[in-house]
Protein backbone atom coordinates (compact mmCIF):
# COMPACT_ATOMS: atom_id res chain seq x y z
CA UNK A 1 0.00 0.00 0.00
CA UNK A 2 2.82 2.40 0.87
CA UNK A 3 4.54 1.58 -2.43
CA UNK A 4 1.41 2.53 -4.37
CA UNK A 5 0.95 5.73 -2.34
CA UNK A 6 4.53 6.84 -2.96
CA UNK A 7 4.32 6.18 -6.71
CA UNK A 8 0.76 7.18 -7.58
CA UNK A 9 0.15 9.89 -10.13
CA UNK A 10 0.07 10.07 -13.92
CA UNK A 11 2.69 12.76 -14.32
CA UNK A 12 6.13 12.51 -12.80
CA UNK A 13 5.60 15.84 -11.03
CA UNK A 14 2.59 14.45 -9.15
CA UNK A 15 4.57 11.63 -7.55
CA UNK A 16 6.22 11.73 -4.16
CA UNK A 17 9.12 9.56 -5.38
CA UNK A 18 10.71 9.90 -8.81
CA UNK A 19 10.05 7.03 -11.24
CA UNK A 20 13.79 6.38 -11.71
CA UNK A 21 14.12 5.74 -7.98
CA UNK A 22 10.93 3.75 -7.38
CA UNK A 23 8.60 2.79 -10.23
CA UNK A 24 4.98 1.95 -9.52
CA UNK A 25 3.80 -1.66 -9.16
CA UNK A 26 2.10 -1.51 -12.57
CA UNK A 27 5.29 -0.19 -14.21
CA UNK A 28 7.23 -3.04 -12.63
CA UNK A 29 4.81 -5.62 -14.03
CA UNK A 30 4.96 -4.01 -17.49
CA UNK A 31 8.78 -4.11 -17.43
CA UNK A 32 8.95 -7.80 -16.56
CA UNK A 33 8.01 -8.96 -20.06
CA UNK A 34 10.75 -7.07 -21.91
CA UNK A 35 13.30 -7.96 -19.24
CA UNK A 36 12.43 -11.64 -19.41
CA UNK A 37 11.98 -12.01 -23.17
CA UNK A 38 14.07 -9.32 -24.86
CA UNK A 39 16.97 -8.97 -22.43
CA UNK A 40 17.21 -12.63 -21.30
CA UNK A 41 17.00 -11.95 -17.57
CA UNK A 42 16.82 -15.58 -16.48
CA UNK A 43 19.63 -16.70 -18.81
CA UNK A 44 21.88 -13.91 -17.54
CA UNK A 45 21.10 -14.75 -13.90
CA UNK A 46 21.95 -18.42 -14.49
CA UNK A 47 25.19 -17.44 -16.24
CA UNK A 48 26.18 -15.27 -13.27
CA UNK A 49 25.35 -18.01 -10.77
CA UNK A 50 27.44 -20.49 -12.76
CA UNK A 51 30.37 -18.08 -12.97
CA UNK A 52 30.27 -17.37 -9.24
CA UNK A 53 29.93 -21.06 -8.35
CA UNK A 54 32.84 -22.10 -10.56
CA UNK A 55 35.13 -19.42 -9.15
CA UNK A 56 34.18 -20.31 -5.58
CA UNK A 57 34.76 -24.03 -6.11
CA UNK A 58 38.16 -23.33 -7.67
CA UNK A 59 39.11 -21.02 -4.79
CA UNK A 60 38.09 -23.63 -2.23
CA UNK A 61 40.09 -26.30 -4.06
CA UNK A 62 43.22 -24.14 -3.83
CA UNK A 63 42.73 -22.24 -0.55
CA UNK A 64 41.77 -25.15 1.71
CA UNK A 65 44.79 -27.41 1.03
CA UNK A 66 47.18 -24.46 0.97
CA UNK A 67 45.69 -23.08 4.19
CA UNK A 68 45.99 -26.46 5.90
CA UNK A 69 49.64 -26.76 4.83
CA UNK A 70 50.40 -23.20 5.90
CA UNK A 71 48.81 -23.74 9.31
CA UNK A 72 50.58 -27.03 9.98
CA UNK A 73 54.01 -26.59 8.39
CA UNK A 74 55.94 -23.42 9.31
CA UNK A 75 58.34 -23.56 6.31
CA UNK A 76 55.41 -23.55 3.89
CA UNK A 77 53.78 -20.71 5.83
CA UNK A 78 57.03 -18.72 5.66
CA UNK A 79 57.29 -19.30 1.92
CA UNK A 80 53.73 -18.11 1.14
CA UNK A 81 53.43 -15.42 3.83
CA UNK A 82 54.58 -12.49 1.58
CA UNK A 83 51.93 -13.36 -0.99
CA UNK A 84 49.20 -13.62 1.62
CA UNK A 85 50.20 -10.34 3.26
CA UNK A 86 50.13 -8.48 -0.05
CA UNK A 87 46.78 -10.05 -0.98
CA UNK A 88 45.16 -9.21 2.33
CA UNK A 89 46.08 -5.52 2.34
CA UNK A 90 45.37 -4.73 -1.32
CA UNK A 91 41.75 -3.77 -2.05
CA UNK A 92 40.12 -6.34 -4.30
CA UNK A 93 39.06 -3.65 -6.76
CA UNK A 94 42.72 -3.35 -7.76
CA UNK A 95 42.56 -6.84 -9.26
CA UNK A 96 40.00 -5.77 -11.90
CA UNK A 97 42.42 -3.93 -14.22
CA UNK A 98 45.10 -6.51 -13.50
CA UNK A 99 42.83 -9.38 -14.54
CA UNK A 100 41.67 -7.46 -17.62
CA UNK A 101 45.30 -6.89 -18.60
CA UNK A 102 46.05 -10.59 -18.22
CA UNK A 103 42.94 -12.12 -19.79
CA UNK A 104 41.12 -9.33 -21.64
CA UNK A 105 37.44 -8.58 -21.08
CA UNK A 106 36.32 -12.19 -21.43
CA UNK A 107 34.44 -14.77 -19.41
CA UNK A 108 37.73 -16.20 -18.15
CA UNK A 109 38.69 -12.77 -16.77
CA UNK A 110 35.48 -12.61 -14.75
CA UNK A 111 36.04 -16.08 -13.32
CA UNK A 112 39.70 -15.32 -12.51
CA UNK A 113 38.76 -12.07 -10.79
CA UNK A 114 36.14 -13.83 -8.65
CA UNK A 115 38.64 -16.61 -7.91
CA UNK A 116 41.20 -14.07 -6.65
CA UNK A 117 38.61 -12.34 -4.48
CA UNK A 118 37.40 -15.60 -2.95
CA UNK A 119 40.94 -16.94 -2.51
CA UNK A 120 42.11 -13.80 -0.71
CA UNK A 121 39.11 -14.06 1.62
CA UNK A 122 39.27 -17.83 2.22
CA UNK A 123 42.97 -18.42 2.81
CA UNK A 124 43.28 -16.47 6.10
CA UNK A 125 40.07 -18.07 7.37
CA UNK A 126 41.38 -21.57 6.68
CA UNK A 127 44.74 -20.80 8.29
CA UNK A 128 43.07 -19.38 11.40
CA UNK A 129 40.57 -22.22 11.68
CA UNK A 130 43.21 -24.94 11.38
CA UNK A 131 45.49 -23.06 13.76
CA UNK A 132 42.70 -22.82 16.34
CA UNK A 133 42.29 -26.60 16.63
CA UNK A 134 43.11 -27.52 20.25
CA UNK A 135 46.26 -29.56 20.78
CA UNK A 136 44.25 -32.22 22.61
CA UNK A 137 42.52 -33.12 19.35
CA UNK A 138 45.84 -33.26 17.53
CA UNK A 139 47.28 -35.53 20.22
CA UNK A 140 44.31 -37.89 19.94
CA UNK A 141 44.59 -37.98 16.14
Amino acid sequence: MAWWLLTRGERYEDRLVNVTILPSPIEMLKAFGPLHLDQALVRNVLTSIGRISLAFIMAVMVAVPLGVYMATFPPIASFFRPVTLVGSYVPTVVFIPLSIAWFGATEIQKIVFLFIVYFVALLPLVIKTVGDVPNAYLDVA
